[in-house]
């Protein structure tokens, strides 16, 4: 049994060393877009948990085999471990975690290949060597390689940040309505690192230099459209909510019209055998000054506007009657257009926002600005 844990547990291996800083270039890239989410009540003490947690995990999953699919278990594992414990931390659906999650894997992939390219590139030992050799990590040799590793992850996570990181916005709920697309960018991803293992396994044995270099940059270009794509997913949310709250509107709108149309109806219909019946009785019983103003009241309700548009006669009506109580003049001027390649509704809203906007224009200029705000 010792001989099996020092098999597993073999410091003198550059990938038993290189496990914690995995998972510290992880929960970096996973902060790049997971720390604008909503925090849960102790998210410091929260944080400070899953960081010792995740950091416990990468020293305790043993390696069993020097494999390419045992390491990208292994990996996978690790990656594993954070999610749930970003669930711990943030009020966010399971969905909005595995986004931010595997758009962290990504940027960490996409660093880890980019100091790959500079080495092999240099002709000093690449990172990939970690998997095949013992000794000291590679990146910490000297101050050259370990230059190079810090500023291949600092450009890449800051690239990634200023592109995708930044359209995080604060407190924002990924709430996601393509949930198969998001799984094939899942799938992809992961496809992408197994064959990467892989392949770099195979590129070692014999020594392969420009096979390696290729693969780096697929790795890089296959990672950045998966990212690409992934982030696409949050616009086409905003596109569909943007699209729900038109769509409502436009109901709103539509049956706005239907209740102003049939009122304005009624309201003539009423008014105009008001005006008959008033003539009728006036003769004999009403003064004539008296007669007129009950008359001139009563006739704001006729409608007035033939304009040759039903739903433009609607607007014009009920508009009229906001703008002569507020104390606007409301003149209309209309010319032969039938406006036919518009539907009724439309004509409805657009108008209708049209009227909105000039008598705010005309009240600000008649009362005031603090006015206005009372009408």
């Amino acid at each position: 049994m010792p001989s099996i844990l020092l098999m597993w547990y073999n410091p003198a291996s550059q990938l038993f060393w290189y496990r914690p800083i995995f998972m510290a270039e992880l929960l970096c890239a996973e902060a790049l877009f997971c720390l604008k989410l909503q925090r849960k009540p102790y998210f410091l003490l929260r944080l400070g948990l899953m960081v010792l947690l995740c950091l416990r995990v990468s020293f305790l999953i043993p390696i069993v085999s020097y494999s390419a699919l045992y390491n990208a278990f292994m990996f996978f594992a690790m990656f594993a471990v954070t999610i749930p414990l970003m669930k711990f931390c943030f009020e966010e659906s399971w969905k909005g975690i595995f986004f931010c999650a595997f758009a962290g894997y990504g940027v960490q992939h996409i660093a880890f290949q980019l100091y790959d390219i500079v080495g092999l590139l240099f002709y000093f030992d690449p990172s990939a060597s970690i998997y095949v050799s013992s000794g000291t990590l590679t990146f910490l040799q000297n101050a050259q390689t370990f230059t190079a590793f810090l500023g291949c992850h600092f450009f890449a996570y800051f690239a990634i940040y200023l592109i995708f990181g930044r359209r995080m916005r604060k407190n924002m709920a990924i709430d996601l309505q393509n949930l198969t697309l998001l799984t094939v960018v899942i799938f992809i991803s992961l496809f992408n690192i197994v064959l990467s293992s892989v392949v770099t396994y195979t590129c070692y044995d014999p020594y392969n230099r420009n096979a390696l270099i290729m693969l780096a940059v697929n790795n890089v270009f296959c990672s950045c459209l998966l990212m690409y794509i992934q982030f696409k997913l949050l616009r086409v949310r905003d596109l569909e909510h943007d699209l729900d709250m038109e769509k409502r509107l436009r109901r709103e709108e539509e049956q706005q019209y239907v209740l102003s149309q049939e009122t304005v109806r009624l309201i003539n219909l009423k008014c105009h055998d008001l005006k008959h019946q008033i003539r009728a009785i006036g003769q004999n019983v009403l003064d004539s000054e008296v007669l007129a103003e009950i008359a001139d009241a009563v006739s704001i309700y006729d409608a007035t506007f033939k304009t040759g548009n039903e739903a433009l006669d609607i607007i014009l009506t009920e508009k009229s009657l906001r703008c002569r109580a507020q104390g606007i003049r409301l003149t209309c001027v209309t010319n032969a257009v039938p406006l036919l390649f518009m539907k009724d509704p439309d004509v409805y809203s657009l108008f209708g926002n049209a009227i909105d906007n000039a008598m705010r224009a005309a009240a600000q200029a008649l009362f005031g600005e603090d006015d206005v705000q009372r009408l």
